[in-house]
């Protein structure tokens, strides 16, 4: 898997040069951090993800102590002892436990998937589909899930008068 991640980030546009330390990782304090800071910032919360994504796949770091999710947050601007002491909390806890079902239960079933029309897309490898999807002038009726950001395609700034809520995106 590590050779995989290796030739797919030489092609990529995302900053994807390092395999993390222990790979694959668990997620869940990732995903509470980003839930925690979404409730009262969800730009916050897209910066956070990126940060996060980029310490594991850009620099190869071991994101899941959380002490070290806690430096990235910090060194990030954000407050690391809120995050540390929120992620901890039963209402985050509870929140990412209902974003996983609803993700299930609309087929979700890895990272990064996408759900377009009805069509669920899966994996880095399928971006450029979702692409092809989007250029035929397809109505995008659900947002992307996942890591979106490590996309070739700027979902960031697709025309957001074509997304309909249906899915709320997670991490």
């Amino acid at each position: 898997m590590r050779n995989t991640i290796g030739s797919a980030a030489r092609g990529a546009t995302a900053c994807r040069s390092a395999c993390p330390v222990q790979f694959p990782f668990g997620t869940v304090t990732a995903c509470r951090a980003f839930y925690h800071v979404h409730q009262t910032d969800p730009a916050g919360a897209v910066k956070l993800a990126k940060a996060l994504f980029h310490a594991a796949f850009g620099e190869g770091r071991d994101i899941c102590p959380v002490e070290a999710l806690g430096a990235v947050a910090e060194a990030n601007g954000f407050d690391a002892e809120d995050i540390l002491t929120g992620i901890q909390g039963a209402p985050v806890k509870e929140l990412l436990k209902r974003e996983v079902e609803h993700a299930i239960g609309r087929g979700v079933f890895g990272s990064p998937f996408f759900m377009i029309d009805g069509e669920g897309f899966w994996g880095d490898d399928r971006v450029d589909e979702v692409a092809e999807w989007l250029d035929r002038g397809r109505m995008v009726s659900a947002a992307a899930v996942g890591t979106v950001h490590q996309a070739k395609v700027d979902f960031a700034a697709l025309d957001q008068s074509r997304v309909v809520p249906g899915m709320r995106s997670a991490p």
